[in-house]
């Protein structure tokens, strides 16, 4: 299981933000990509990020972190694993076209910048195998 269940009070915060940013990025997403609002749009792949980050946050809750080292390891994983998901859906968006009526200056800024996302992917990759490796495998917080 990747989330222990029932969850601790400590968590209840953390998946109540992560619930309830995905609720908020399916009403964006569908709206913004309903209506061809760009804005719309961007603030769904940011909100669907950020509930990424709060799920992988709960992910790695079970681990015993022994030091600040190890706490900023799994903040670089978590935060670029958020990221990554958001650039990853903007640029797959942007891909197919949607949404119409967006700036010529977004599609060259998009363009010029079209390895950010599979770069972020890697990065978060890296950050949560080096914190994996720094956390002995027997020190599970139960």
């Amino acid at each position: 299981m990747l989330v222990n269940f029932p969850l601790s009070k400590k968590q209840y915060p953390i998946a109540s933000l992560g619930f309830g940013a995905v609720v908020t990025s399916i009403v964006l997403l569908g709206l913004g990509l309903h209506i061809g609002h760009g804005v719309m749009v961007k603030l769904g792949c940011y909100t669907l990020g950020f509930s990424i980050a709060c799920g992988l946050w709960l992910l790695t809750d079970r681990y015993v972190v022994k030091n600040s080292a190890q706490l900023i390891l799994r903040l670089a994983a978590v935060v670029d694993g958020g990221l990554a998901v958001q650039m990853n859906l903007s640029y797959v968006l942007w891909a197919l076209e949607l949404p119409k009526g967006t700036t010529h200056l977004y599609h060259s800024i998009m363009a010029d910048y079209f390895w950010a996302g599979p770069a972020m992917l890697v990065f978060a990759a890296f950050f949560y195998v080096v914190f994996k490796a720094s956390i002995n495998t027997e020190s599970y917080a139960m």
